[in-house]
């Protein structure tokens, strides 16, 4: 009954052990991780009714819930989650909708990755009640330029992690993020999204003054993109990965001598 951390990941877990869980002794549980276990509707919705009340970190990535799994959390007992990984679960825009309305509003970190929500699910995450995060994974979403529009326009004020990997946000999407109300993030992840040396402008010369790590792989950027980065407004800078992008002799010149010296 002193358990405050579980790790069950890889396992069996159905519906007979997701109650046992839920209506056992551990009271105190603070982390439960339960990553690839078949978990789906009926047992998502027993844990979040169950007596894990203390909960402030849960796994589930990599398990079957669904967008009626992700109403079922949304509307439980487990108000005082912290940090919810809900990776490769297929919670679509109605899943994400229901995370925006619903009880977790302690979330101070919520990783998403592959659960296509789209421009409609973005749209409900950055006007929702999740105002307290700090760190959103929303990689591989299909939540394109709009979706970045509506970030940065939303009240989601407090991020300071944000990764949009392959979401094909394009030029566009990095000049709303630049110039929207995501000036506290110290990191960001465009990784593969067609951003162009347009989208690297955008951010070289946005609000962006306190990020630390910048990820730009694969983006396409060239010479003329390392270039603006080097001479723009990050210069609080420590790290950034610039992989695959066609940068040659003069890009890499001009990231020497540019402002990048933090």
């Amino acid at each position: 009954t002193a358990l405050t951390s579980l790790n069950l990941t890889l396992n069996d877990i159905r519906a007979e052990g997701a109650k046992a869980l839920a209506s056992g002794n551990l009271t105190a549980l603070k982390k439960l991780n339960l990553e690839s276990n078949k978990i789906g509707v009926e047992e998502i919705t027993t844990l979040a009714s169950g007596n894990l009340i203390a909960l402030s970190s849960l796994h589930l990535g990599n398990n079957k819930i669904g967008d009626d799994g992700a109403k079922a959390l949304a509307s439980g007992n487990l108000t005082a989650l912290a940090s919810l990984y809900l990776t490769l679960n297929d919670i679509g825009v109605e899943g994400a909708k229901a995370l925006a309305s619903g009880n977790l509003t302690a979330l101070t970190s919520l990783n998403l990755t592959a659960n296509d929500i789209k421009v409609e699910g973005v749209k409900a995450l950055a006007s929702g009640n999740l105002t307290a995060l700090k760190k959103l994974n929303l990689r591989q979403n299909n939540i394109e330029a709009e979706g970045a529009k509506a970030l940065a326009s939303g009240s989601l004020t407090t991020l300071t992690e944000l990764n949009l990997c392959f979401n094909k946000i394009g030029a566009e999407g990095a000049k709303a993020l630049a110039s929207g109300n995501l000036s506290a993030l110290t990191s960001l992840n465009l990784t593969t999204n067609d951003l162009g040396v347009e989208g690297a402008k955008a951010l070289a010369f946005g609000n962006f003054t306190a990020l630390i790590w910048l990820q730009l792989d694969a983006n396409n950027i060239g010479d003329e993109g390392a270039k603006t980065l080097a001479f723009g407004n990050l210069t609080a800078l420590t790290g950034m990965n610039l992989y695959n992008n066609a940068i040659g002799d003069e890009g890499a010149k001009a990231l020497s001598l540019g402002n990048l010296t933090a």
